[in-house]
């Protein structure tokens, strides 16, 4: 590790921010939880603060008889907001899930 890597994770730590491990020779991306006690060793360890895990966006498409999309809905604080003609009101809506690898 680079010595500014090394600071920014020192000072992650310090945050009581969440931080991950690998063996150094390692150039796999297994990362496993550093728990409170672990020695912190440059030396043996590579160590990067743990990244936030991304949530899936989801939206509600608004689907005609015809099977044509009539609009979409979007989550604003928890709730269904459509943005969708009126009329096409009565028409159902199917959930989506971005899927993130």
């Amino acid at each position: 590790m680079k010595p500014d890597e090394m600071i920014e994770v020192i000072r992650a730590i310090e945050a009581k921010k969440p931080i991950q491990r690998r063996p150094h020779a390692c150039e796999e991306e297994v990362w496993e939880d550093v728990k409170p006690g672990d020695q912190i060793n440059f030396s043996a360890w590579d160590f990067r603060i743990k990244p936030e895990e991304k949530k899936p966006r989801e939206w509600l498409l608004v689907v005609r008889p015809d099977g044509s999309i009539a609009g979409a809905a979007i989550a604003i604080a928890g709730t269904w907001i459509r943005v969708d003609d009126p009329k096409d009101l009565h028409c159902p809506s199917v959930r989506v899930r971005e899927v993130l690898e």
